[in-house]
């Protein structure tokens, strides 16, 4: 008998021994892109197990669409990566019903060149390169437009496509491709807009540079428009699972806030 309450107390001495961050909260799956997205993330999984003891799962992805796919099958919890027009055109064409819970950040969207300092160097018959995914494609003509390389038709806003340029004085070659793909195709064009998460992840910088001697900076850059902010992104009956809200605390925190200043070198602007 004895040795049975020692052995109870050797126990309860141990439990009590024990660190906070065993005492999980649950667990909560994450979709995002790999690169800086990964990384703020793992700033926003540290505050979330320090603050909860929620343990966030990260899981990456390398093609826009994928997340949302995963989402809807249950795969993962909630996704980190996109903005609200992407979201909504998403929906409408796989018959979708995600929602945005929380805005996180803006993240500018600019245009980037090996091969000129400034977009009025830009010349006749020039090749610019943008995404081809329909929300991303329009964020980029939009750009251009305010960068004033090209008009847009009245009323072409979020969906805004090639077929709605009225105006191209340089007779600028617009060719579209996969977000990821280019910076790899920057050296070969004259310009790209690109995404300021793979554009950091080239090594590119989402700041709006004045003769950089290294041409990493964006020759134009987006100004802050809450149109463009990212959102998390969850399914309809999960809106009221306490995980997710601290998620969004977490996502929200000061730590977090200074960690996208740094990963994105001042291209991120708080949303909320």
């Amino acid at each position: 008998m004895v040795r049975i309450w020692l052995c109870i107390l050797l126990s309860l001495i141990l439990s009590a021994c024990s660190p906070a961050k065993q005492n999980f909260n649950g667990e909560i799956r994450v979709g995002t892109m790999a690169g800086s997205d990964t990384e703020l993330l793992q700033v926003v999984q540290n505050v979330a197990l320090e603050r909860y003891g929620l343990r966030v799962d990260i899981i990456q992805y390398t093609d826009y669409s994928q997340p949302n796919e995963a989402l809807m099958k249950g795969n993962i919890d909630i996704n980190a990566y996109q903005h609200q027009p992407y979201l909504i055109a998403w929906n409408a064409s796989h018959n979708g019903n995600l929602i945005a819970v929380a805005k996180t950040y803006i993240y500018s969207m600019g245009i980037y060149s090996y091969k000129v300092n400034r977009v009025k160097e830009l010349t006749k018959n020039n090749v610019i390169v943008i995404p081809n995914d329909l929300t991303n494609q329009a964020r980029a003509l939009l750009l251009m437009q305010k960068a004033g390389l090209i008009t847009l038709r009245p009323g072409a806003d979020v969906l805004a496509a090639p077929r709605d340029i009225m105006a191209n004085p340089l007779n600028l070659k617009i060719e579209t491709a996969d977000a990821a793909q280019l910076p790899n195709m920057l050296p070969n064009a004259d310009a790209a807009v690109i995404n300021s998460n793979y554009a950091i992840l080239a090594g590119l910088i989402p700041q709006r540079g004045e003769m950089s001697p290294t041409r990493k900076d964006a020759i134009y850059i987006e100004d802050k428009d809450g149109l463009y902010a990212n959102v998390l992104v969850i399914r309809p009956d999960e809106k009221n699972d306490p995980k997710v809200w601290e998620l969004i605390d977490a996502f929200h925190s000061p730590q977090v806030m200074a960690a996208a200043r740094t990963i994105f070198h001042g291209g991120a602007i708080k949303a909320w």
